[in-house]
């Protein structure tokens, strides 16, 4: 993959401080919330410090993580630096994951006391090849444990918790019963969703003046949806025309909030009942902090016709440019 260059960075990038490592941290805790202040040690030998609460800082962990991994698969091998990754394991679970075209493969599972999930998938031979290693440095130990015998389906997550459904058409995949209105629904949000990202990029190469495959590198940069739309709109200066801005504003605000609305739902708890599906989503922020949504396909259905009306708006801002 080819990516941008410095020049090419948007205004946003130009003030950043070039750091060398992780310096110093401490804990605290204040009204019962834990705070981590810690300092990134730039190249000058100064240290900028930061402070954040156990909700920013897992979430940092793991955008952090994703970033690392996307920045070494696109550097050059002879760049790329092999490192340890340490982190903590209170449980852990094997599961088959079986692909389209009849591949299968091995789903490892790490979680962390606070909960995060480390994934991993790789292929039989090296499967078999770790249970070999790991049976002989089990063996190897004073006192071996007992291997645990438990069934996968009953200590992996295999099934979507919940009951079948009993009305309407029905699909079963894996085990579990889907109401196929609702299925097909959310295949066409996964259509719409990949859609409105290639429109996003669309106007951020017109924007700034790049090629496609440069603004879609700029743009994947980050996971993030939100700095993605902030990264477009601190290219709008560039704009002349002001009823523009305010179109192109308001397109991107409709991007904001179909997205919100659209993680609330895949990034929930999922959870089928009888005649109806419900998502659950955790809300930190807000008074009633746990939210449940009964879903059904005509919701989802609007909710994929909104990404389809934004994606719309946008290409007709780019197409203008």
């Amino acid at each position: 993959m080819e990516l941008p260059s410095t020049e090419q960075l948007p205004e946003e990038f130009s003030k950043s401080v070039p750091i060398q490592r992780f310096h110093r941290f401490a804990m605290v805790r204040d009204k019962g919330v834990t705070r981590v202040h810690f300092g990134l040690l730039g190249t000058d030998n100064v240290n900028n410090y930061f402070v954040a609460d156990l909700s920013a800082m897992n979430t940092i962990a793991l955008e952090f993580q994703s970033l690392a991994a996307n920045a070494n698969q696109t550097a050059p091998t002879a760049e790329v630096q092999g490192i340890q990754i340490a982190f903590d394991t209170v449980m852990a679970f094997a599961g088959n994951y079986l692909g389209g075209d009849g591949i299968a493969a091995c789903e490892f599972r790490f979680i962390s006391p606070t909960g995060n999930q480390f994934v991993t998938i790789i292929g039989p031979n090296l499967a078999a090849e770790l249970a070999g290693s790991l049976a002989e440095a089990l063996a190897a130990l004073p006192q071996p444990p007992v291997v645990n015998r438990t069934k996968i389906s009953e200590a992996f997550n295999v099934n979507v918790p919940g009951e079948p459904h009993s009305s309407g058409e029905i699909s079963t995949y894996f085990g579990q019963d889907y109401d196929t209105a609702i299925l097909k629904a959310l295949g066409v949000l996964v259509v719409r969703a990949n859609l409105l990202e290639k429109s996003m990029i669309r106007l951020l190469a017109k924007l700034a003046g790049i090629s496609q495959k440069k603004a879609s590198s700029l743009f994947y940069s980050t996971v993030n949806m939100g700095a993605r739309i902030d990264m477009i709109r601190s290219l709008m200066d560039s704009v002349p025309d002001e009823d523009k801005k305010i179109r192109i504003n308001k397109a991107l605000d409709k991007t904001r909030a179909a997205t919100g609305r659209r993680n609330s739902l895949i990034h929930g708890d999922w959870e089928f009942k009888r005649g109806k599906f419900e998502v659950s989503s955790f809300e930190p922020n807000k008074k009633e902090k746990r939210k449940v949504q009964t879903v059904t396909h005509k919701s989802v259905e609007l909710l994929a016709s909104d990404y389809r009306v934004a994606g719309m708006l946008l290409e007709a801002e780019a197409h203008g440019l």
